[in-house]
């Protein structure tokens, strides 16, 4: 499938060595086999002069990109990576990498040493930058706080939806606090009722207390 011609063998020989590589340098430890041949694999094509990309292992090997990235990125870092092909057939590294999770706890502990100290030039120099995010992203934790647009889109967005739940809530409390509009106009009704009907009453109580005709008792 890598259309590797007569180097076939070769590519494979190299592979398998890289993997034994990879084993001494604690790359494969607590890893997937198949993440691990998919690495080798595109080392060693590349090493005998094949131009290969991920996509070209990860359809033969079903594995993520990401994960063949990481793992060409942790060998990179070895000293076996600065060998050349002739160099690493021949010569045996008797030293070992440190593990990448040790590698990056130590990164992690160099820097809260540096920001405890208040080492600015070591913060902004860029030298604790992890190479295993790789160069776009090694150095956006230099960044701080700075937030990139999409993050500050939604923070705005959550703002303004708070803001507006509280108006609503205050709104609530106070329409709980007044007589509804409905009531009032209720009672102002029954009111005009009850005047009405008292009225009539009051009137003809009147007409009774000054009717001429009535016979004023002996």
């Amino acid at each position: 499938h890598l259309e590797l011609d007569e180097k076939a063998n070769a590519v494979s020989l190299t592979a398998l060595r890289l993997v034994a590589r990879m084993k001494r340098d604690w790359i494969v430890a607590g890893r997937r086999p198949a993440g691990i041949c998919a690495a080798a694999l595109l080392i060693a094509a590349r090493a005998h002069g094949f131009s290969k990309h991920h996509q070209d292992v990860t359809k033969i090997l079903r594995v993520c990109g990401m994960t063949v990235t990481n793992r060409v990125r942790e060998f990179e870092l070895t000293p076996a990576a600065n060998l050349t092909l002739e160099q690493f057939h021949r010569d045996d590294i008797e030293t070992e990498a440190d593990p990448p999770a040790y590698s990056r706890n130590k990164i992690m502990e160099a820097r809260a040493k540096a920001i405890q100290e208040g080492n600015t030039a070591l913060l902004t120099s860029g030298a604790l930058d992890n190479p295993l995010d790789g160069p776009r992203k090694s150095h956006l934790w230099r960044a701080g706080e700075k937030d990139n647009k999409r993050t500050a889109e939604f923070k705005q967005l959550y703002s303004d939806l708070e803001q507006q739940l509280e108006v609503g809530d205050e709104t609530k409390d106070t329409m709980d606090g007044e007589t509804p509009v409905i009531a009032a106009a209720d009672d102002g009704k029954e009111k005009v009722v009850q005047e009405a009907e008292k009225k009539p009453a009051e009137e003809e109580k009147q007409l009774v207390v000054h009717d001429p005709s009535a016979k004023v008792p002996e």
